[in-house]
């Protein structure tokens, strides 16, 4: 079995061409990881546990 290239936890910066419902460019950690996509979650200081999932 192949180790996925990001893994749970981790904190990337993406933007609209990786995420198009996103306004502009930000943090996100990855929350699961399913195959070759990952699901992840907008962080930083003024984000709370219930900001959007995408």
């Amino acid at each position: 079995m192949q180790n996925p290239s990001v893994s749970i936890g981790a904190i990337d910066f993406v933007g609209p061409p990786h995420i198009s419902a996103l306004e502009g460019f930000t943090y996100v950690t990855v929350t699961k990881v399913q195959g070759t996509t990952a699901t992840v979650q907008i962080t930083g200081p003024d984000d709370t546990e219930e900001s959007n999932e995408f």
